[in-house]
């Protein structure tokens, strides 16, 4: 007799050891109730859903851009020969006139390629867009 009560009062301590409170089994319930799972879920994609429609009436701002960059060799019969038109003023000339014939020389001698030639352009582009009602 004296076994099978001490059998008993070490199945009921093992028993004390192994409960749980009463926030533990309400913790293991939540998490699985799949019906409670579901809700969690619709709440986060509603949630996504209200945000995505915030974000598309706030303004929009995007900037594309691109740059290329190209060096070509020309043949040397495809340079032509300089040329300076301030050799072509007469005595008459006054100051400005020489000032005209250096910037005619520079803006010219800027046209006539040389070897190689590097060429280069830049492009860009900035949209703003805003939901009006």
């Amino acid at each position: 007799m004296k076994k099978i009560l001490m059998i008993l009062i070490s199945l009921m301590l093992a028993g004390l050891a192994w409960s749980i409170s009463l926030e533990e089994s309400l913790e293991m319930a939540k998490a699985g109730n799949k019906e409670l799972l579901k809700a969690k879920e619709d709440i986060f994609k509603a949630d996504a859903t209200y945000n995505d429609v915030k974000g598309n009436l706030l303004p929009q701002l995007s900037l594309q851009g691109g740059y290329t960059l190209s060096k070509t060799y020309l043949p040397d019969s495809a340079i032509p020969a300089s040329f300076d038109i301030s050799a072509g003023l007469d005595s008459l000339a006054d100051g400005n006139d020489h000032y005209l014939a250096n910037t005619m020389n520079y803006v010219v001698s800027s046209m006539i390629p040389s070897n190689p030639v590097k060429e280069g352009s830049l492009a860009m582009q900035l949209k703003f867009q805003q939901v009006l009602f």
